[in-house]
């Protein structure tokens, strides 16, 4: 019986979630200007998967692109415990 509640949950819970997920966006196969990437970057981030993302280009040892797209603090994904924060002190 236990078994049995376990795939019925798995399919309840799981498979819903699996099938209606939302893909991200395809990305281009090729981009003619700054402002077609930073359009599809700015898609990429509207669901939050990722939630931000930042994209720098280097050429010959210099910064020539800079940007960052997206939220700039996500939410934690692990919840902040006492016991996480405090260290213990001798004495």
């Amino acid at each position: 019986m236990k078994i049995f509640l376990i795939v019925f949950l798995i399919f309840v819970f799981v498979f819903p979630a699996v099938i209606l997920a939302v893909p991200p966006p395809k990305p281009p196969k090729s981009v003619s200007s700054v402002a077609e990437l930073e359009t599809h970057l700015t898609e990429l981030t509207q669901d939050n998967v990722p939630p931000g993302l930042s994209v720098i280009v280097v050429k010959n040892d210099k910064v020539v692109y800079a940007n960052s797209f997206g939220a700039i603090a996500a939410p934690p994904s692990t919840p902040r415990l006492a016991c996480l924060i405090r260290t213990p002190t001798l004495g």
